[in-house]
């Protein structure tokens, strides 16, 4: 085990040099040391996993770190995070996803793409792009962004995006499920957790009580390809 960085106890006594949020993107380790604990400005640090060095990347407005398909994402002055340390993607995807808040919401399996098109509108739809298959675009109101950015995963032709949708009086949280092959979209009752290799896990609810949830999993090459 490695210590990156740590705050002294003095500096915790007195609320000053805290840590806000750490990432690990690209080979190094990235971290925010905002001034005071309550405070909104500060200093945004890498470490080289390879060679030891520390360098500082940034300084001011800073907070919430994140690695992101798109690369290193944190908030600055403004209201949304934005891509601080971009990732190294296919061309395709860059050309497609271009600068805007679509690229916030990129994801990848490792070899496919897929995000939300149109963000800033409220989202029109997804994009999906594996090499040898070119860009896929499923356009539709079946995505709602109005003010929040979906987690998005890509499980091969499947987009799963986690949304928060009016299914009558009351709001319960779907899971969307979109099939880039045949542009159907499915809307599961649970919640996803994450995705990863096929496999995608789930919040499941049983029952009409609300604390009663166990983990579930669904394997993509088991699913019979939906239609519309």
């Amino acid at each position: 085990m490695r210590t990156v960085v740590q705050q002294s106890e003095a500096d915790y006594a007195a609320g000053r040099n805290a840590l806000d949020s750490v990432a690990l993107f690209g080979g190094k380790v990235y971290w925010i040391t905002r001034e005071t604990y309550a405070g909104t400005t500060g200093t945004v640090r890498a470490y080289d996993l390879g060679s030891g060095a520390v360098a500082d990347v940034a300084s001011g407005a800073a907070r919430d770190l994140r690695a992101t398909a798109a690369g290193l994402t944190w908030y600055g002055e403004g209201t949304r995070a934005d891509v601080k340390v971009a990732a190294q993607l296919p061309t395709p995807v860059v050309d497609a996803v271009g600068t805007g808040q679509d690229r916030l919401t990129l994801a990848t399996d490792g070899t496919a793409y897929a995000w939300v098109t149109a963000v800033d509108q409220g989202g029109t739809g997804v994009a999906w792009w594996a090499p040898g298959s070119g860009l896929v675009r499923i356009t539709g109101d079946f995505i709602r962004v109005k003010n929040w950015l979906p987690p998005v995963y890509v499980v091969g032709p499947y987009v799963v995006i986690g949304d928060v949708r009016a299914a009558d009086a009351k709001h319960e949280t779907y899971t969307t499920v979109v099939d880039t092959r045949s542009g159907a979209v499915i809307y599961l009752t649970d919640s996803v957790a994450a995705a990863d290799g096929g496999t995608i896990a789930l919040h499941l609810t049983t029952g009409t009580s609300k604390t009663a949830e166990v983990a579930g999993v669904i394997r993509s090459d088991a699913l019979s390809p939906p239609t519309c």
